[in-house]
């Protein structure tokens, strides 16, 4: 996570000393609240299904109360995302789909979480996911279309943290 979020960083040209996630958010605020608007938690929303390019990403939480006071952070994080890639074409309605069933058809592991309730992983050849699962109810899921980035891209990003340097 450390090792990503260096790398955004770099790409993003934000200086950080502390690798903090908020001088990211800090140094891009005005363009992240010139977006937000476009991207309203609605009356009962329990989670978002967001597609940036070819990725894919699924965020449920059981009730709408709990999803709203999570989405203004959420939200945050994918137009953070989204930024580095507003010249990228629209995900293919397909790729989004393809979550959905890939998630349902995923092979699924529970373990016992270190709180309460069940972990809850999800791995499937194209999708990757964590969860919760207290009494039988799945409190959240989170859930990413699985595709592994090139040796290239990482080279790219560590020649850019050179040049940073």
């Amino acid at each position: 996570m450390w090792d990503e979020l260096r790398e955004k960083s770099v790409r993003m040209q934000v200086s950080s000393p502390t690798g903090a996630s908020s001088d990211l958010y800090r140094a891009y605020e005005q363009d992240l609240r010139a977006l937000e608007d476009a991207f309203p938690a609605r009356a009962g929303q329990c989670g978002a299904l967001l597609g940036i390019g070819r990725d894919v990403c699924l965020d449920v939480v059981s009730r709408p109360d709990a999803f709203a006071r999570l989405w203004p952070k959420l939200r945050a994080g994918y137009l953070l995302d989204a930024l580095e890639r507003l010249d990228q074409k629209a995900t293919p309605l397909g790729l989004i789909e393809g979550l959905l069933g890939d998630a349902a058809r995923a092979e699924q592991g529970r373990q016992p979480s270190s709180g309460l309730g069940q972990d809850v992983r999800l791995r499937g050849a194209s999708v990757i996911g964590s969860g919760l699962e207290l009494e039988g109810e799945l409190i959240q899921l989170s859930a990413f279309r699985r595709e592994r980035r090139p040796a290239r891209v990482r080279a790219d990003c560590a020649a850019q943290q050179e040049a940073v340097r």
